[in-house]
Formats: structure tokens, C-alpha cells, sequence
């Protein structure tokens, strides 16, 4: 379906509702994540289209494409849903899915601006009231457009949910990144771990340059994630068939393309801790951290952490020219990981409130149902 906007004439707007109306876009959508003006793996296309097809049958998404002059310049995943217990049918969210931990659109660096006017101008014409725009950087350039635009327009901007999240961002060196991140007697302690954990056997680290096959990695880290405790709650990636499919094709298609760092820990040949994380489409320098799992009978040599540390001279050599990793942990998560990872991003939801009488009442609808969840909760921490 294609339309053109209102605020540029040059401006062509295309909305596509099928993984398949995307495919003849992908060599621009890969053009535009290379050159987008914040990175965000989660939205390239092997991510994206890969997790559309996980998506419930019924799922009222929508992919929607800002070009201007035949030049893609911006790409929003979309869902519409409801405001909850109000029946409302007005708002439009930024698409999440079961694999994602960063929703901001890709946007092009030298047309931002008028990828969001456009943007803005489609949802408010197809019926959007609110914009809710999940887990953004909340300081970050795309959120600052967004405030923009819709000033412009006469609109509102809730912020809500902010927290720091991790980022592991290199120095000049992996020693001096350990001392300023950790303690003398936490360096000391992760020494000694690496000692006791020495003295049990062979410990090897294999760095992605050695992991030439993603399909056997995948089959070993499945196995070893569901032995832990997101196996035994149901969370595992091998629980859902869906899920692990997704993962291993992945895992294949971003390998092929050298954006997929697979790496890990072995004792006796066994791994005890593995992890991947995700680059940005070159030549971006970021990444992000995707999944982790460790031998948890091990617990007591930590060896997620060790394995974190370990990486981190790599990411001071091998790796120099990844200039970032985001945690993707959520807020109040991982503690010991907020110690190694001393960086931080800020993380929000903001909330677009289109302008005019419809989008204040919606946006008042919406501050309800917060106040609605925040007492519901308040029994259940005082509980605890």
C-alpha cells in the first residue's frame, strides 16, 4: 500500500502487512541500517523478518517505509493495541517481540527529521491517538527528533520506565578498563575463581574466529540454556520450537553476513559458559549483547562473569574496532554485570500523544492505566 504524506511532496510512504511485500526493500533496508542515524540490530532485516514469522497469527503489525526521492529513509515496525481496560482501539506502539531489547526506528542521518514529520503525519491519519515507542534511548538523537516533530505538530511527549542500562565501552586498555570498573578485592576475587576453576581441568576459551559452524553452536548453547533455570521455568529458547528455530536461522544468516560474535568457555571440553553478541550493520562499531548461559552446577566460579572478563581483553585487541555493547539487561538486573559493563545508556518508553482533543484524552486514559499497574504492583513488592 503506498501513499504520499503530507509534509514533503517528495515524499512516498509504503506499508507493508506481510514478511513477503518486504523482501524487494531489502537491499535499501540494509543500505539504511548502515547509515541509520542511531543502530539498532534488532530492526535490520534477518533480525526483523526472521521474528515476524514467530509472530501469533492475527498480530495487527505493521512495517512501515518512508522514502524519499527513492531513497529509503526511515523503517518503523509497528502494532496497534488497546489501552488497557479502557477498550480504546487508539494506540500505535514501536513492534517488540520476544527477541528484541532495543526499539528505536531506523532513520537515515540526513533526513531524520523528515522520516519522523512523515511518520507522525501516517499514524495520526491511520487513526493513532497515541505513539508508544518501548525501550528508546531516552537521551538519545532519534528521541530528541521524535520530542521535535511533535512539538511542532502540537503534540505531547510522556517519558516513563527510565533506567541506566550497562554498556561496555573499551579503553585505552583491558587493564585499566579492570581497575576502574572493579575493585582491587573484586579483580583479586575474580582471579581466584580462575585458579580454583583451573584446578579442575582444562579451561579454554574459544573467540568467534574459531566458531566456523553456528548450527552446532546453537545445538550446545540450546542444550546448555535449558539444563539452567530458564529450563526448568519455561523460558529456555529449546522450550518454545518457534523460538529455537528462530534462533538457529539466526544465528546462520547473521554468521553469513560476520555480524554474529559466538564465543565461549570449555572445561574438559565441556562448555560451562557460552554467549553471542550481535554487531550493527557495518560499518557501524556497536553491538549488542543477545544471550548468555552458563553451567550453573559451576555457580560458584562464576563462570558467566569470567567468560565476560575474558572477552573484554579480546574487545580490547581482536575486537578494537567494536566501540560499544549494550547490556540489553533490564533494570534492576544483573548486578554483577553492571560492574563489568561500567558504561551506561539511558532506556525509556516514551509515549506520543498525537496533537488535539483525541490524543489528550488518550494520553489521559493511558497515565490511568499506569496508576492502575503501579497500585497493582505495590501489594506484591510490599509482599516480598
Amino acid at each position: 500500500m503506498r501513499s504520499t504524506s503530507r509534509p514533503e511532496s517528495d515524499v512516498d510512504i509504503i506499508v507493508a502487512a506481510s514478511p513477503g511485500a518486504l523482501h524487494e526493500h531489502r537491499e535499501a533496508w540494509h543500505d539504511l541500517a548502515a547509515n541509520a542515524v542511531e543502530s539498532n540490530v534488532f530492526y535490520e532485516p534477518d533480525p526483523l523478518l526472521l521474528a515476524l514469522g514467530t509472530l501469533p497469527p492475527g498480530d495487527e503489525w505493521r512495517i512501515v517505509l518512508v522514502y524519499r526521492q527513492d531513497t529509503l529513509i526511515g523503517l518503523f515496525p509497528m502494532r496497534w493495541r488497546k489501552i488497557a481496560g479502557t477498550g480504546l482501539h487508539l494506540v500505535a506502539e514501536l513492534l517488540r517481540h520476544g527477541q528484541s531489547f532495543f526499539h528505536v526506528p531506523l532513520l537515515r542521518r540526513e533526513a531524520g527529521a523528515i522520516a519522523v514529520r512523515a511518520w507522525l503525519d501516517w499514524c495520526s491519519r491511520s487513526g493513532a491517538a497515541l505513539v508508544v515507542c518501548p525501550k528508546v534511548t531516552g537521551d538519545g538523537a532519534v528521541a530528541a527528533l521524535f520530542r521535535d516533530e511533535l512539538a511542532a505538530l502540537g503534540g505531547r511527549c510522556l517519558e516513563h520506565d527510565r533506567y541506566m542500562r550497562p554498556v561496555m565501552i573499551p579503553g585505552a586498555d583491558a587493564e585499566s578498563y579492570l581497575r576502574e570498573a572493579l575493585g582491587g578485592d573484586r579483580r583479586r576475587e575474580l582471579r581466584r575463581q580462575r585458579r580454583l576453576l583451573e584446578a579442575q581441568g582444562d579451561l579454554v576459551f574459544t573467540w568467534p574466529s574459531a566458531i566456523d559452524d553456528p548450527a552446532a553452536w546453537a545445538t550446545d548453547f540450546l542444550e546448555l540454556e535449558r539444563r539452567g533455570w530458564k529450563g526448568r521455568d519455561g523460558g529456555a529458547l529449546a522450550c518454545d520450537a518457534g523460538q529455537e528455530r528462530g534462533f538457529r536461522d539466526l544465528l546462520a544468516a547473521l554468521h553469513a553476513r560476520r555480524q554474529a560474535l559466538l564465543f565461549g568457555a570449555r572445561l574438559n571440553g565441556r562448555w560451562i559458559a557460552m554467549s553471542c553478541i550481535l554487531r550493527v550493520a557495518p560499518p557501524g562499531t556497536g553491538a549488542f549483547a543477545f544471550k548468555t548461559a552458563y553451567d550453573e552446577d559451576l555457580r560458584r566460579f562464576a563462570p558467566a562473569i569470567m567468560l565476560e572478563s575474558a572477552f573484554l581483553r579480546e574487545l580490547h585487541g581482536t575486537f578494537r574496532d567494536v566501540g560499544w555493547i549494550d547490556s540489553c539487561t533490564s533494570p534492576g538486573k544483573n548486578t554483577a554485570i553492571g560492574k563489568l559493563w561500567a558504561g551506561r545508556r539511558a532506556i525509556a518508553h516514551l509515549v506520543l500523544a498525537m496533537p488535539g482533543l483525541r490524543g489528550n484524552l488518550a494520553l489521559a486514559a493511558y497515565r490511568l492505566m499506569m496508576r492502575r499497574a503501579a497500585r497493582r504492583a505495590e501489594p506484591a513488592a510490599a509482599g516480598k
